[in-house]
């Protein structure tokens, strides 16, 4: 599903920035 994979893309994004 598309949504799943935004929400992926997010988190991860959010992970990377995070750190």
């Amino acid at each position: 599903v598309a949504a799943a994979k935004m929400l992926v893309e997010n988190y991860i994004s959010s992970q990377v920035n995070g750190s």
